[in-house]
């Protein structure tokens, strides 16, 4: 079973401005006019006497033409140094003035925002509660990013400043110690997939934006391809379940072989947010709700076999946690005898099964099962929760409660 220690999907162009990048990977320029959050920048800067009007307006124009961010522009050109717009963001806003050089930031509280977004919204998250995360950011007007921020860590924002070049330096430090995850999947063969039946896509809430914008990164080739990593690995093992257990520092996937809990993979925390909105979209379950359990299912292909997938989710007090349970019609025992009865009792069982009435209370699962292969030929009707409903066989009815 593959190994993954930590991940870190990172471009192959340096660090640079707040830039959109959409899932192929290629930039977008941007569009006009220019961003709120610049424009709001900009403005500041006009107002606190660090730029005149026309100096404003030349920079817009300059940036719209070139796609630049604001900040960007003001730095390469040499107009303003990024620490005298840290510091005049600081005063004039009072806010936080922060010396990213002399700040230890712990990889699990930098994990709370994905490396992608860090640094296309330049900004790095420094310090955490249970109830609040603080973010050391080059443009502190940017609400979009903080919006995203409180929706995917589930913690409200408290802002901060710093200098540009701090923040890229220790976005740098935090995430490259890891290696990326496209590099770490390199060596799982392309063959070794497994096909959604059928795909879906996330419905629209009051949270439309930041939703989408999860589920934009939940559908990256590396995110879908770690949990057909994990599938795979589930089925070749031929686990019955799948936890995915977030842990303060990282993402514990274990297996559940023959009865006992094996580890699988450890993930780096920041691909919490894009893991658990991809087994959510697969599930069919809500990716904008995260503190009220959740149920739902996927079927898979792999190797040509049908799998169905059933998916509890539970919230907890460091992210959601998952157990997937692997349900494969082809695994389970097919007659009586196989589910080790014998002798006066598999004799009993034969003949009630099929009595042409009664009821037969079976508290197993795999007595369950074997009980409806068996008696598929006279009329059974299990009664039990429509999520219950582990395999589908033909002459049984399943009962639908509400």
């Amino acid at each position: 079973m593959a190994q993954v220690a930590s991940m870190n999907p990172r471009g192959s162009g340096p660090p640079g401005r707040p830039k959109v990048t959409p899932i192929d990977g290629k930039a977008e320029p941007r569009s006009t006019p220019l961003g709120t959050a610049d424009q709001r920048l900009l403005g500041f800067l006009v107002k606190a006497g660090k730029m005149d009007r026309g100096e404003a307006e030349a920079a817009k124009t300059a940036c719209e033409a070139q796609g630049l961010s604001l900040i960007e522009f003001i730095v390469t050109g040499n107009r303003l140094s990024d620490h005298e717009v840290a510091d005049s963001l600081a005063q004039g806003l009072g806010l936080p003035r922060l010396r990213l050089e002399a700040v230890q930031v712990d990889e699990w509280v930098a994990g709370l925002v994905d490396q992608p977004t860090a640094t296309r919204a330049g900004l790095v998250a420094v310090s955490a509660d249970e109830e609040t995360v603080t973010l050391a950011m080059v443009n502190p007007f940017d609400l979009d990013a903080i919006k995203y921020v409180e929706f995917s860590s589930g913690r409200r924002v408290r802002r901060a400043v710093a200098a540009r070049s701090e923040i890229l330096d220790t976005i740098g430090r935090v995430y490259d110690n890891e290696s990326t995850l496209a590099a770490v999947l390199a060596d799982v063969p392309e063959g070794e997939s497994v096909e959604l039946i059928p795909g879906t896509t996330p419905s629209s809430s009051a949270h439309e934006i930041d939703a989408g914008r999860l589920a934009q990164e939940a559908e990256q080739a590396p995110i879908v391809k770690m949990v057909n990593l994990i599938l795979v690995d589930a089925v070749a093992s031929k686990a019955s379940d799948i936890h995915v257990e977030p842990g303060p520092n990282v993402v514990l996937v274990r297996y559940r072989i023959d009865g006992i809990l094996v580890d699988g993979h450890r993930l780096p925390k920041w691909v919490q947010n894009p893991l658990t909105a991809r087994i959510k979209i697969m599930a069919k379950a809500d990716i904008t709700e995260r503190r009220t359990p959740q149920d739902g299912h996927f079927t898979i292909r792999q190797e040509g076999r049908l799998i169905d997938v059933r998916v509890s989710v539970l919230p907890t007090t460091d992210g959601e946690k998952f157990v997937l349970r692997m349900l494969d019609p082809n695994s389970v025992p097919r007659r009586l005898d196989q589910i080790g009865m014998d002798g006066r009792d598999l004799e009993v069982m034969r003949e009630l099964i099929h009595r042409p009435e009664g009821i037969i209370l079976a508290v197993n699962k795999i007595i369950t099962n074997a009980i409806d292969r068996n008696a598929s030929d006279i009329h059974v009707e299990p009664f039990e929760s429509n999520l219950l409903v582990r395999y589908r066989i033909d002459g049984i009815l399943h009962e639908v409660q509400d």
